[in-house]
């Protein structure tokens, strides 16, 4: 916040900045991703005459995305070719109907599922695209993903799901996400239901084990195949992990709590935590990067 009014920004590290808006209303970011070369994309939308316009920033560089009567972006992925992917939602119609979609560059994908869904996460490998997310069906939300614009939808109970994050290893595909409230991975098609209730946000794939980052119980906390560790926080009522990587054998996991009525962004080193900033900063945070 800066006199009031949200400025959708981004950090590298504790270094806070701030991304041009040029007077456009709400604008705000949902997405963050960190090329092979160190350049930082974000992702978001702002207002344009009563329009939610989906855009992407290469660094304070925006550029405005194909859209209908609106839409946003929610996950952005950057090849090492320098091909930019968005995925998210467009609104199509006089109705505003949420249709899910990706942009590859400036083209928009609608991708199959009906109204009502959006894409949450996007991976690409090997030149293929690979997007998580939902569709509603019957007042149900149904988790699935999508190879191009071929969907598979995942196995869930009765009080539907959402596929929250998408990771391609070995030519298997990995989607966390959450099944009737409860955090869960697939592999394929095949569901692990993990410890507590809450939801999984994040997927990385090291060698044979599964990792994955959320929320479990209203705490933030990742998961080693289903083997649950609490991620502690300074007397926080809520927190959630956003993002999980590991390498050489460490795990990192980038996540937030709240204190104070702030939001304060922080780094997990296997279980130890660091603080990047503190909630007199009236933050917001929505997505984080590892890398």
């Amino acid at each position: 916040m800066h006199g009031g009014t949200a400025v959708p920004c981004f950090w590298e590290g504790a270094k806070e900045n701030d991304l041009p808006v040029l007077g456009l209303a709400n604008a705000r970011t949902n997405s963050i991703f960190v090329s092979p070369w160190g350049a930082v994309y974000t992702g978001g939308s702002y207002f344009n005459r009563q329009k939610s316009v989906p855009c992407r920033w290469l660094g304070a560089e925006r550029t405005d995305l194909s859209y209908g009567a609106g839409g946003t972006v929610l996950s952005l992925f950057v090849s090492p070719q320098g091909w930019a992917y968005a995925a998210g939602f467009s609104l199509t119609g006089a109705e505003a109907r949420q249709i899910p979609c990706y942009w590859a560059g400036s083209a928009q994908f609608d991708l199959p599922g009906g109204e009502g869904g959006a894409a949450l996460s996007i991976f690409v490998f090997e030149g293929t695209v690979y997007i998580a997310g939902y569709y509603k069906s019957n007042s149900r939300f149904v988790p699935c993903y999508w190879r191009g614009t071929a969907r598979t939808d995942l196995p869930c109970g009765a009080g539907g799901g959402e596929a929250t994050a998408i990771f391609v290893s070995k030519d298997s595909v990995f989607v966390a996400g959450s099944d009737g409230g409860v955090p869960c991975f697939w592999k394929g098609d095949a569901e692990t239901i993990l410890p507590g209730h809450g939801q999984a946000t994040s997927i990385f794939v090291s060698g044979e084990a599964v990792y994955t980052a959320g929320q479990s119980d209203g705490q933030a906390c990742d998961w080693a195949n289903a083997t649950r560790t609490a991620l502690a926080v300074d007397g926080s009522e809520s927190a959630v992990a956003y993002s999980v990587l590991v390498r050489d054998g460490t795990v990192y996991t980038a996540g937030v709590y709240s204190k104070g009525g702030g939001d304060v962004l922080c780094l997990w080193t296997d279980s130890a935590r660091t603080d990047l900033t503190d909630p007199t900063q009236e933050l917001k945070i929505s997505s984080v990067f590892l890398r």
